[in-house]
């Protein structure tokens, strides 16, 4: 069973490394992660990309833009996204 993990992000930039290196080391191999960025004025699409590139992670991180909204419409809109079960 794939699973799909949706993750509003906004201004969190500093954090954010962090955050996804924690996700992508799960024991479950099977999950896609999902990362909607609110509308942030942070290096938080480049550290995203960089991050996926880096650890050959392309076909398992999506990375989607929106503008600011909120939290909830970040992960309404993520749900658009999920290819999981």
């Amino acid at each position: 069973m794939k699973i799909s993990i949706v993750s509003p992000v906004y201004n969190k930039g500093k954090f954010l490394e962090k955050h996804i290196d924690s996700l992508v080391n799960q024991a479950y191999a099977d999950i896609e992660f999902i990362f909607v960025n609110d509308g942030s004025t942070d290096n938080t699409k480049s550290i995203i990309e960089n991050f996926k590139k880096e650890n050959n992670l392309e076909n398992k991180i999506k990375y989607i833009y929106q503008e600011n909204k909120d939290q909830l419409n970040a992960i309404l809109n993520g749900l658009n996204y999920i290819t999981g079960d």
